[in-house]
């Protein structure tokens, strides 16, 4: 059994981000569960579940929805608030790349 790290585990969150933006208007940091090693083939199918989750997401989504604010908050403080489309575009609410996913749909 081979373990990942937390560096695996956050690129295998990180297409779940762009379902999340687009189907709630916030995110709230703090209180999630810690890092922690998991089998690689656990990381390996949650990464296809966020990417086909992201990839539903953007197909579900109209386009009027991409102009709805999103905000990015930690605890009770508003980081940031944009577009939906915006956050999508800037490559997810951290930062994170984004390029494998189509922004719009067809």
């Amino acid at each position: 059994m081979t373990m990942a790290g937390h560096l695996t585990q956050l690129v295998c969150w990180m297409p779940g981000w762009i379902a999340q933006t687009l189907t709630h208007t916030e995110l709230k940091l703090g209180g999630a569960s810690p890092y922690s090693y998991q089998k690689t083939e656990d990381l390996l199918a949650m990464f296809d579940k966020n990417v086909n989750d992201a990839r539903e997401a953007i197909r579900n989504t109209p386009d009027a929805d991409y102009d709805v604010e999103w905000s990015l908050k930690f605890g009770d403080r508003t980081v940031m608030t944009q577009p939906r489309g915006d956050v999508v575009r800037s490559e997810g609410p951290t930062g994170a790349s984004a390029k494998f996913l189509p922004v719009r749909k067809s």
